[in-house]
């Protein structure tokens, strides 16, 4: 039996909710009752799904939530930081960076305690969107937001920076390319640190699903369609993947252009004197 805590329950890749025996979801709003319904659905009839209030950008919030938990007695055997927002939401550069990194941050600080650790899975829901941004951009810092080796204080420090207007991906879609790019970055920090926990960590992009975050962006994905490459880390990916970012085919994707299903998976290699020229 699986207890995986999923975020975003209200809007982003509801997908999600299709996953798993027994999920905690957690949500932020009065949207949570049907979220929740939903997610009893697809899981069975067989399946506990319990639903935790939670603003992934509250640590207050937060702390309460884990505590519940904690209170229960619940020992988690994954998160899935699906909590997400951008796109149709209209919301600010800042609001898009702090749900979507520094949301996954908070979660992972409070609940990880929580983690069995004879051994479990943090899966962080990324997007194309973090290739494409990292492709716009210079080829050292291509190569700071693709290094495995890559540190909290560097992130925090792009995320400081922001997007400043001569940014190469400076433009509507940018804040959200930014923070998705370091969400994959922060998936390698985490794979590194969580490893003596015997605690595993990937990224995945779950495809352009229609969501109330994609509505009017033309995506045509069913929400179960977004859950593939979700799926494979909780369930089948292996522990030399831990760190890895995987397309929505649930295949290993490169962070410095958006690699679409069937094309040639990523194999760890970057040959940047060629990317360099391009």
């Amino acid at each position: 039996m699986h207890t995986i805590l999923v975020t975003g329950g209200n809007s982003g890749e509801q997908g999600s909710e299709k996953l798993i025996d027994e999920i905690s979801m957690d949500v932020k709003s009065r949207k949570g009752r049907s979220s929740y319904d939903r997610s009893q659905s697809y899981a069975g009839a067989d399946a506990k799904v319990e639903l935790l209030r939670i603003d992934v950008e509250d640590e207050d919030s937060i702390q309460e939530a884990a505590a519940k938990l904690k209170d229960k007695g619940v020992t988690l055997t994954g998160i899935v930081n699906n909590a997400g927002t951008g796109l149709g939401h209209g919301s600010t550069g800042e609001k898009i960076m702090n749900v979507n990194l520094m949301g996954p941050k908070r979660v992972v600080d409070n609940f990880q305690d929580l983690l069995d650790p004879a051994g479990s899975r943090i899966v962080n829901v990324g997007s194309g969107a973090g290739p494409m941004y990292v492709k716009k951009q210079p080829v050292d810092r291509q190569k700071k937001l693709c290094s495995s080796n890559i540190t909290w204080e560097e992130i925090k420090a792009e995320y400081d920076r922001g997007v400043p207007k001569d940014d190469p991906a400076h433009g509507d879609m940018a804040h959200y390319g930014l923070s998705k790019a370091l969400l994959a970055a922060y998936t390698m920090v985490l794979a590194r640190a969580m490893a003596p926990k015997n605690v595993l960590a990937f990224c995945v992009t779950p495809g352009f699903i229609n969501t109330a975050m994609t509505a009017g962006f033309g995506a045509s994905k069913t929400p179960e369609d977004g859950t593939v490459s979700i799926r494979h880390c909780l369930f089948q990916a292996k522990k030399e993947e831990s760190g890895w970012f995987f397309g929505s085919d649930a295949k290993r994707s490169p962070l410095h252009f958006l690699r679409n299903p069937g094309e040639p998976v990523f194999d760890g290699h970057i040959d940047w004197e060629a990317v360099a020229k391009n």
